[in-house]
């Protein structure tokens, strides 16, 4: 059975959704904010997508910012 479902593969995050819907492919789960916990210091901030795990305060410390592991 040949069935037409859409295959959309986002560039960015390899992600594929995969839907009948019309429509569907306009806005991806990973574009959508939240807030979520900081994978560092465990406070919470607003994600402007999925893979923004690190809050501003800890991107900006010199730690982070030297790329040594905290």
């Amino acid at each position: 059975m040949n069935r037409p479902d859409k295959k959309i593969t986002d560039m960015h995050s390899g992600h594929i959704n995969i839907s009948r819907k019309p429509g569907a492919d306009k806005q991806l789960i990973w574009n959508i904010p939240k807030e979520r916990l900081c994978l560092r210091c465990k406070v919470t901030f607003h994600s402007d997508w999925s893979g923004e795990r690190i809050c501003s305060r800890c991107k900006s410390s010199g730690v982070w910012k030297s790329g040594s592991q905290f």
